[in-house]
C-alpha cells in the first residue's frame, strides 16, 4: 500500500496544472483570419467550329468540334472529360487553347 505523501506528490502536477491550463489556452490571441486569394478571372471560353453534333442515339451524346487554323489538313485530338459517369461537361475542355494553338483540332464529347 502506497503511504499518503506519495500520492499528494503524484496528484501534485495535476493540482498546478489544471487551473493554468485553460488560463494559457484563453490568452494565447488568435490570428486574424486572411481573406482567401481572389480568385482567377474565368477565361473566356473559345466557341465551337460545330457545336452539339449527335453521335448516338441519347440526348447526351453529342460532340464539340474545335477546328485549328490552317490551310490544309490537321491532326485531331478526341477529348473525353472525366467524371465517372456522374458530372463533367464537354464545354471547353482543358488544354483546349494549347491544342489549337499548335494546329491540333479538338473534339470533345459528351456521353451518357
Amino acid at each position: 500500500m502506497q503511504s499518503s505523501p506519495s500520492r499528494f506528490l503524484r496528484a501534485l502536477p495535476l493540482l498546478f496544472l489544471t487551473p493554468v491550463f485553460p488560463a494559457v489556452c484563453a490568452e494565447t490571441p488568435v490570428p486574424p483570419q486572411t481573406p482567401p486569394p481572389a480568385a482567377e478571372p474565368a477565361r473566356p471560353a473559345i466557341v465551337p467550329t460545330v457545336a452539339d453534333v449527335p453521335y448516338g442515339d441519347h440526348e447526351r451524346q453529342v460532340l464539340d468540334f474545335y477546328r485549328a487554323k490552317s490551310d490544309g489538313p490537321t491532326p485531331v485530338l478526341f477529348f473525353i472529360h472525366g467524371g465517372g459517369w456522374v458530372s463533367g461537361d464537354k464545354k471547353n475542355p482543358s488544354g483546349l487553347s494549347q491544342c489549337l494553338a499548335a494546329g491540333i483540332s479538338v473534339v470533345s464529347i459528351n456521353y451518357r
